[in-house]
């Protein structure tokens, strides 16, 4: 006798074995059997003819830190069949945080947190009993991120950590991991992340790497140029920390480096021959979301966002950013392709009537040149804006889908 009975479904385990025709028994909550239980009675049936039977699929990559609770049903991945989702990427978690820094910190994360409720918390474990207390419908596995520790220790300037800052994130990241964290991610071109050298990243990667089976995950540095740099050095941090590594959106988002996925898979390829665990995400479409701020130069994000809205706003270093956009390109070398940077969140009301527009149309309702409508748009909606990048081709998007090592 089995509490539920799902019969006549196409099973596909997860294991990589092929689908197979098998009912399944749940009792008290947990599969009791999978087979040919045609005989089998239960207080509940579920005919699955013509449906997949599956575990519940893991989201690796989601920024839903926040918005989960806000939304605690979590519909739009229920729906999917998405159960367990990992939080905390880019470097990006709601902790550690300190009372002094929260607001910076929370601004920092707004273009991809939102502003779904408040921060009442300022560890893990304090997130975790507001999202115990709330109850969520999803599993969540929380990474601590690398911006939120420097923001703690160090701030938000673009400076080197001394040793003791070193020494006082790798506590946080310690502490996070002791409270539950499975891991420790980056975000190499997101502020004040990006401000971090391997030296520091592996020193902290370190600290993670002395509780078992946490993993090390990379929003890798994608300058112009680092399509291939950026991931040997997520590979190398896993190499001198002996810990698994997962590259964030693997992508070639560079035009000038379209058709080089083979290349850039080989890197992972190699390190796996060699018996390194290593791994990495992709989406299945070819563009990627995030923060305008992140396209402007380092120097301007130093600081954080007030600071940024504030140099915007002053005329000389708004005329120096305008220039070293122009002169450096974005992400410091690729062209910019201004009809394919789409406005797709806005904060303000004055800047919502430009949502769907390309920077090159909004430049042409405004009757301005291209960057000088992009620095105007962040003004209207004090350095928040959040942009579509269509940099990416479904060449490259279909390698690295069928690089047989990705995760899945």
């Amino acid at each position: 006798m089995f509490d539920t009975l799902i019969c006549n479904g196409t099973l596909v385990d997860g294991t990589g074995a092929g689908a197979r025709q098998a009912d399944l028994g749940i009792r008290n909550e947990v599969i009791a059997d999978i087979g040919d239980l045609g005989d089998a009675t239960a207080d509940r049936t579920i005919d699955a003819t013509g449906q997949v039977v599956a575990p519940g699929f893991i989201d690796i990559h989601t920024h839903s830190d926040l918005t989960l609770l806000a939304e605690p049903h979590g519909l739009s991945k229920i729906l999917q069949g998405v159960t367990t989702e990992v939080t905390g990427n880019c470097g990006y978690s709601p902790f550690p945080i300190s009372p002094e820094r929260t607001e910076t910190l929370r601004e920092t994360l707004s273009s991809v947190f939102g502003d779904a409720v408040p921060w009442t918390w300022q560890d893990l474990e304090g997130y975790r009993q507001a999202a115990t207390e709330i109850g969520l419908a999803i599993n969540i596995a929380p990474l601590v991120g690398h911006s939120a520790v420097r923001g703690m220790v160090v701030g938000f300037e673009d400076r080197p950590a001394t040793a003791d800052e070193i020494r006082a994130m790798n506590y946080q990241v310690d502490q996070a991991m002791a409270q539950g964290a499975f891991g420790f991610s980056t975000g190499l071109t997101l502020p004040p992340s990006a401000y971090g050298d391997t030296a520091e990243i592996v020193a902290l990667t370190e600290a993670m790497a002395r509780w078992p089976g946490r993993i090390y995950t990379s929003h890798i540095r994608c300058w112009s140029g680092y399509h291939i740099t950026g991931v040997q050095e997520a590979v190398d941090i896993g190499l001198a920390t002996g810990v698994p590594v997962q590259v964030a959106h693997m992508a070639v988002n560079d035009p000038r480096h379209w058709g080089e996925a083979d290349t850039v898979i080989e890197v992972c390829e190699d390190a796996v021959k060699s018996g390194h665990d290593v791994t990495f995400d992709v989406y299945p479409y070819d563009a990627s979301s995030s923060g305008f701020s992140q396209c402007m130069p380092t120097w301007a994000q130093s600081g954080g966002p007030a600071a940024l809205l504030s140099r915007i706003r002053t005329p000389a270093t708004r005329l120096q950013i305008r220039d070293d956009m122009l002169e450096e390109g974005l992400f410091r070398g690729w062209p910019w392709l201004w009809d394919r940077l789409l406005v797709s969140t806005t904060h303000t009301e004055a800047a919502k009537p430009y949502e769907g527009l390309t920077i090159q149309e909004a430049a042409h309702e405004m009757n301005l040149e291209p960057v000088d409508a992009a620095l105007t748009l962040m003004d209207l909606d004090d350095a928040r804006l959040t942009i579509i990048f269509f940099y990416r081709t479904e060449e490259d998007m279909c390698a690295f889908l069928t690089a047989l090592f990705q995760s899945r």
